[in-house]
């Protein structure tokens, strides 16, 4: 399974790496597929594909959130970035191979595109708290 995951160029395309302590739930329901769901500070989940000779990455969400969004009141982040890429056709508003980025603040943003670079100065505002 970590060798499919191996053959995308994660870091390119904005996700996390893949943390090498914590939790990881491996959701079977989509026998022979493979769910996979890491433990980190968002959420963030791969799609493999079994194929003949192992597995194929077909899909991944990564949610990044404000940590200072978070309001206790109703439990809730308030701003966060979702990345998403298909390696295939997995979701409708996808397109394949390139990633989709969206960003929430209480309610969907319009961006000017749905690239990386439309979030990235976002993302790097919350690092610098």
């Amino acid at each position: 399974m970590l060798s499919a995951i191996a053959l995308i160029d994660r870091s390119g395309l904005g996700f996390a790496p893949i943390p090498a302590d914590g939790f990881i739930f491996l959701n079977d329901q989509y026998k022979p597929d493979i769910w996979l769901s890491f433990d980190n500070s968002g959420g963030h989940d791969i799609f493999l594909r079994k194929t003949a000779t192992g597995y194929k990455y077909v899909y991944e969400i990564e949610v990044r959130y404000n940590q200072s969004s978070f309001k206790p009141s109703d439990g809730r982040f308030h701003e966060y970035v979702c990345l998403e890429y298909e390696t295939e056709k997995f979701r409708d508003h996808l397109t394949t191979n390139q990633i989709y980025a969206s960003y929430t603040k209480d309610v969907a943003v319009p961006l000017r595109d749905h690239s990386l670079a439309s979030v990235q100065s976002i993302i790097d505002s919350w690092t610098k708290h």
